[in-house]
């Protein structure tokens, strides 16, 4: 069973990759590649507009180093003797598609059109890449070329340009192999599995769907619902693939474990039928994730992915969105910052109505039944009296400013807590460290007189909706205001080479060690990269959203 996770792994996340990392913003004139996708696909992961690749990864040639990457991958022939011919051809092609330092996009040398129209989806079970081509020549030479490096010859196979190249094997069983065929001009990567020979004219887009993503308009609805661009929006469907998961569904994805498990001699893992119950109620809750591109602007070479998990229970979604807080803004000129938002009055009764729920619910599943019994709600109530006292907290944000000034010196930065009673805080916090000062809200800031923070020039600043740390001289209360609205759950700012060069200017390793701190400083410097991590809870479900802009190359 080991052996099938390997390939069926390998093959998913590599086609996935190409499709969804390649060629980050590229599609296909009007909706032709939707026309090979079947609208209740398990998944779905594509571009069906055009876009300027080569002009978009213009922006990044100073942060990509193709060339380097190119050394930590296996070679393809390793990859061959480890998964045989089709881990090797999906080893080589990645290597050339990617890796090619000379091409002007991925894929560029093997023919695939700049473009970028691709494709990851699910056909009768099968997982299928379909990419345009933009020379079918080039493609069929890559593939030749390909073959060379990982020490292969495809299999024999039925139809015309359709090359075959199985996977390493168990026993007499047939396993499963990498098809690659060139169909309406397109590359067309799947897999042919024994037991499953009818699926493969409609993977290979010989037979089309009855009802297409084309026909159906599903991605639009997505877009429209979630964000997204529509011709950059995908979806993975949880409960097709918890009912693979668990062996028990009659769906395509289903099919498909259990033929790759059984060309090993395995069988899926059977679940009790309490568990499998279990399992269904949970993706009923979290039956799909969207995921899509929600923001492109070319000059810049800015990029935003979206990825929301659908939470369909409205009373649980409301629960969870009594926990979003107000994070303050950062601090002007930061290097980095951290922001959480929580509402600290929120927290235990949040924690105990999930609680609740958890136990009030009839599992059916042993693990289920017994991690309902471990659930205390009794530690919760004494959590309770711990959180009282910061009741009025709405979030905080810590910035980054400026690396220490010299040896022994703090980093320069603020601690911006969002609370309603900033003067309330400030006591509590006196008692727990024995300082006598009293900052006056609206007043200047006052440095605080302990021996832990001696010579460390620490002040507190009081404002309305605002309780605000100071570290280092330069640093100024932030202009955040009083707002304490709700605004999110967590928010990541930061750039990899301007906090190398803040924090490891001056660092010193023990003998030995240097070379090793000097690699890892060059590889940060090198990431010249603004990037920002959030995380919410909408009225869809759970939202992460990242977003990455090419640097000026000043840091």
């Amino acid at each position: 069973m080991k052996k099938a996770v390997f390939i069926a792994t390998m093959l998913v996340a590599s086609t996935a990759s190409a499709s969804w990392l390649s060629n980050m913003f590229g599609g296909d004139e009007g909706k032709d590649l939707l026309a090979y996708v079947p609208a209740d696909s398990d998944y779905y992961l594509g571009y069906s507009e055009p876009y300027d690749v080569a002009g978009y990864l213009s922006h990044w040639q100073g942060v990509l180093n193709r060339a380097n990457a190119r050394e930590e991958l296996p070679s393809p022939a390793e990859a061959t003797e480890a998964g045989g011919p089709g881990a090797g051809m999906i080893m080589a092609l990645l290597e050339q598609t990617y890796l090619d330092a000379d091409a002007e996009t991925p894929g560029a040398s093997i023919g695939l059109d700049d473009g970028g129209v691709s494709g990851f989806y699910e056909v009768a079970g099968l997982p299928v890449l379909r990419y345009r081509l933009d020379d079918v020549d080039t493609f069929k030479a890559a593939l030749d070329a390909a073959q060379k490096r990982a020490g292969v010859t495809p299999a024999a196979s039925t139809g015309e340009n359709v090359r075959r190249y199985p996977f390493a094997g168990k026993g007499d069983a047939t396993p499963p192999a990498l098809l690659i065929a060139v169909r309406d001009g397109d590359a067309v990567f799947t897999l042919a599995v024994a037991g499953m020979e009818d699926a493969l004219p409609k993977a290979l887009g010989e037979t089309l769907p009855g009802e297409s993503m084309a026909d159906s308009g599903r991605l639009e609805k997505l877009a429209e619902t979630y964000g997204t661009l529509p011709w950059a929006t995908g979806y993975i469907d949880h409960r097709a693939l918890a009912s693979a998961v668990t062996g028990t569904g009659d769906g395509g994805t289903a099919a498909l474990v259990k033929s790759i498990a059984r060309a090993y001699g395995e069988e899926p893992p059977e679940l009790e039928a309490g568990c499998v119950a279990d399992m269904n109620a949970v993706v009923d809750v979290w039956p799909r994730s969207v995921l899509g591109v929600s923001e492109l602007d070319p000059d810049t070479g800015a990029a935003r992915v979206r990825w929301v998990t659908d939470i369909a229970d409205g009373d649980l979604r409301s629960t969870l969105k009594r926990l979003r807080g107000h994070i303050p803004s950062a601090a002007q000129g930061s290097l980095a910052s951290a922001g959480l938002g929580l509402d600290i009055s929120s927290v235990v009764p949040v924690m105990q109505t999930l609680a609740n729920r958890f136990k009030s619910t009839q599992w059916q599943c042993p693990q289920m039944q017994q991690l309902q019994q471990q659930v205390n709600t009794q530690q919760l109530s004494q959590m309770g009296m711990l959180t009282a006292m910061l009741g009025d907290v709405r979030g905080a944000t810590l910035t980054l400013l400026d690396g220490p000034a010299e040896k022994g010196r703090i980093p320069t930065g603020t601690l911006d807590i969002a609370t309603s009673r900033p003067g309330a805080l400030w006591q509590v916090i006196q008692g727990f460290i024995g300082t006598n000062v009293q900052p006056e809200v609206g007043g200047e800031p006052v440095s605080i007189d302990h021996p832990m923070v001696s010579g460390k020039d620490v002040r507190v600043a009081l404002r309305d909706g605002r309780f605000t740390v100071l570290a280092g001289q330069d640093a100024a209360v932030p202009d955040s205001g009083a707002d304490l609205a709700a605004n999110g759950i967590l928010d990541l700012r930061y750039n990899p080479s301007a906090l190398s060069g803040a924090l490891m200017s001056d660092l010193e390793a023990v003998p030995g060690d240097q070379a090793e701190i000097d690699e890892v400083r060059d590889q940060l410097k090198a990431m010249d990269i603004d990037q920002e991590i959030m995380l919410d809870i909408t009225d869809q479900g759970l939202l992460l959203d990242v977003a990455a802009t090419p640097g000026s190359g000043d840091s």
